[in-house]
């Protein structure tokens, strides 16, 4: 049909109808797509003018855990993984850090020197920090690769006065030092039990000798110390024996561990009874506890929590951990769930930049500015050296059920 046809058909005045009867029709849908286009505009504008983190990779933070996954101390490698896998799941049930999920990635430390530098965690550009080390040895052959790597590490259980010192802040212990251990056994040996005369017993090594001295100098001139190294056979056994006898002590303080603090214990029911305080780490302790009180009822040790004092939050961690692991919770978990806590609130404030960690953690350097955990506050003095409570804990059956 030709187009003069169409003309015929439609004439002019009903051309003008039809015409205006469409657009009657379609006026709301036409203006309708004028607004989706122009917000469309305005959208991809906005999104252009947004800050650069909040499209930022959206990948996990990787925390690394370094702890022992078998030998002898396999129990307390897992207690400190344990404890720090709560803390990252009741970080993800709020949604994760800046958004964005975390994940823990774990080494045995038991193999860990036993393993080419490159499959270590500090090698793995996932990891953004490190939490762990519960063996000297291993940490200090690792000191290099971190520093290497600009790894920060948190340290919740080693305990020696200067293991953080590092020529820039990247290591920071949360375990209370051997001395400040020592010390505040000292003020209870002599403000509480009110003991006058301490046998003070050590292995013969410079750390012992050390932990003694320091023992002696917080008792200062309250009570008489008496050190003696400690011997376990023969003529040097029966010397020692001989002395501590001579000097009839009212209380004993000993940095020994394992079946050393046995025999000692098996030796000293012999004499009048009298407490004990162990100096030695709570590790050192934990597999023998149960026979040394059976020659020594009232012994002491010093642990950076205490059970028969906890917060709410405490109370709901420990209920979470019983839940997942039918055991009660144990002080290295409540120390691994403290410092992967402490991480994730570093993550918080400084994302993934170890400088800005490091910063943050230096920062946290006075106990108005401390980051308060499950046992309490933690924060630094120079050289990473970490300031916590030590309480003061008789060693009970109850008490037992917390040791890893």
């Amino acid at each position: 049909m030709s187009g003069g046809g169409l003309f015929r058909v439609f004439p002019a005045r009903r051309l003008r109808f039809v015409r205006a009867a469409f657009f009657k029709a379609w006026r709301p849908l036409y203006t309708a797509g004028l607004i989706v286009a122009f917000l469309a505009v305005l959208g991809g504008c906005s999104r252009k003018e947004e800050p650069v983190v909040a499209i930022e990779k959206k990948g996990y933070f990787c925390l690394g855990v370094v702890a022992p996954m078998s030998g002898m101390l396999r129990p307390a490698g897992l207690s400190l993984v344990r404890g720090a896998e709560l803390a990252v799941r009741a970080a993800s049930g709020q949604g994760g850090v800046r958004g964005r999920p975390v994940r823990l990635l774990i080494e045995d430390e038991a193999e860990a020197l036993r393993m080419p530098q490159e499959r270590r965690l500090a090698r793995d550009p996932r990891v953004v920090m490190v939490i762990g080390h519960l063996m000297e040895r291993p940490f200090a052959d690792s000191r290099a690769l971190y520093l290497k790597t600009d790894r920060p590490v948190l340290l919740p259980v080693l305990s020696p006065e200067n293991i953080s010192q590092a020529p820039r802040p990247l290591f920071f212990r949360l375990m209370p030092s051997d001395k400040d251990q020592v010390r505040v056994l000292a003020a209870y040996a002599v403000s509480r039990l009110r003991a006058r005369r301490i046998l003070a017993v050590h292995d013969g090594s410079a750390h012992g000798r050390e932990q003694v001295q320091a023992f002696t100098e917080a008792v200062g001139g309250e009570s008489e110390v008496r050190p003696l190294a400690f011997a376990e056979e023969g003529e040097a056994f029966e010397e020692f024996k001989r002395q501590a006898r001579a000097f009839r002590p009212e209380a004993v303080f000993t940095t020994l561990g394992g079946w050393q603090v046995v025999a000692l214990g098996q030796f000293l029911s012999g004499l009048k009874p009298m407490p004990a305080l162990l100096g030695g780490h709570g590790l050192a302790l934990a597999e023998v506890s149960g026979f040394l009180t059976r020659f020594l009822p009232e012994t002491f040790l010093a642990l950076p929590y205490d059970p028969g004092a906890v917060s709410p939050a405490g109370r709901r961690f420990a209920e979470s951990y019983r839940q997942a692991h039918h055991r009660a919770v144990d002080w290295v978990a409540v120390a691994g769930y403290d410092a992967a806590s402490l991480a994730l609130a570093a993550l918080a404030q400084a994302g993934d930049d170890p400088q800005a960690i490091a910063m943050y953690l230096t920062s946290l350097d006075s106990p108005s500015r401390s980051f308060e955990g499950l046992a309490g506050g933690y924060y630094f003095q120079a050289g990473g050296r970490g300031v916590h409570p030590v309480f003061v804990i008789r060693l009970t059956d109850s008490v037992m059920r917390h040791l890893p």
